[in-house]
């Protein structure tokens, strides 16, 4: 069996389609295959996939006939996986160099079977600026290790984003796990993959280049559709009341910090809430996090 699959959904992004998939391709000392999934680009992304599976056979191109959005993509990537451990990379972004998949193989060798394994990542912005995320000032570690049951919903603070974690593909389908529709859809992922999770392991490894602050990102556009967030707060509402077991005093604090600063940044850092409809996405993110807080 394949050891990793690394799932690229590709949409508008062919000016770093080829180093997002030379990037994967690269890798040594460890079993990969790469999945892109063109989601109907407009550009040359599905020409620059196909270009890349004819050189080399450990990737397959998936062309949707249709867009469907992020999230559904990468579903169409999950269904055609095979390997035991499943990644997400965004095409505007890269593997941090040759021997990521390698060192990630040796973690999982050093901690065992873990459900869902988190990673450390890098920030790139176009003024140059590189930040490292600090993975271990959420969950401290020295090492590679399991997180113990009693630090879970710590590790909740981590990135709600999808691409620096490694999955059990086992896992994900047990758990019946996808991906929403809509922006932010790695919020309603993430959260429900990280509670529904019997183990999981850290390491400071630094897994990904991420493209931060990229012109054209939907992070960065003044849009209505930032409203979709609350779609995906319904969302993990939705998971925790069907899923009472996952549930606790700690899950909630944690919970309602993080959106609370996610949702506050929206307006007070980025400013890409339409002015007009400032006054009713203040309402609505006072009213999801009062949800959240209410302890169970």
């Amino acid at each position: 069996m394949t050891r990793f699959s690394v799932i690229v959904p590709m949409r508008s992004t062919e000016a770093f389609a080829d180093e997002c998939l030379w990037s994967v391709r690269r890798q040594i000392g460890a079993d990969v295959e790469v999945i892109a999934v063109d989601d109907d680009s407009p550009d040359e992304c599905g020409a620059i996939a196909d270009r890349h599976a004819r050189a080399d056979d450990r990737l397959t191109v998936v062309h949707l006939a249709r867009s469907h959005g992020v999230g559904p993509a990468r579903n169409a990537g999950v269904a055609r996986a095979s390997g035991e451990y499943v990644l997400f990379l965004d095409a505007d972004d890269a593997l941090f160099d040759h021997r990521v998949l390698a060192d990630l193989d040796a973690v999982l060798a050093a901690t065992g079977d873990f459900d869902v394994l988190l990673f450390d990542y890098e920030e790139w912005r176009p003024c140059g600026l590189r930040r490292r995320m600090g993975l271990e000032r959420v969950v401290p570690f020295d090492e590679a290790r399991l997180a113990a049951a009693a630090e879970h919903p710590g590790v909740l603070r981590a990135s709600w984003v999808c691409w620096n974690k490694a999955y059990r593909r086992e896992f994900v389908a047990a758990a019946g796990l996808r991906f929403p529709t809509g922006y932010y859809e790695d919020f309603a992922w993430s959260i429900p993959v990280l509670l529904a999770a019997r183990r999981v392991a850290v390491s400071e490894r630094v897994g990904v280049r991420y493209r931060k602050c990229r012109a054209g990102s939907t992070s960065r556009g003044v849009s209505p559709r930032h409203f979709e967030v609350f779609d995906q707060f319904e969302r993990i509402l939705d998971f925790l009341a069907a899923h009472p077991e996952h549930d606790s005093e700690e899950v909630r604090d944690v919970l309602a910090a993080s959106a609370r600063t996610f949702l506050r940044g929206r307006t007070e850092r980025l400013s890409v809430i339409p002015p007009e409809l400032l006054d009713e996405y203040r309402r609505r993110s006072d009213e999801v996090v009062t949800r959240i807080d209410r302890h169970t």
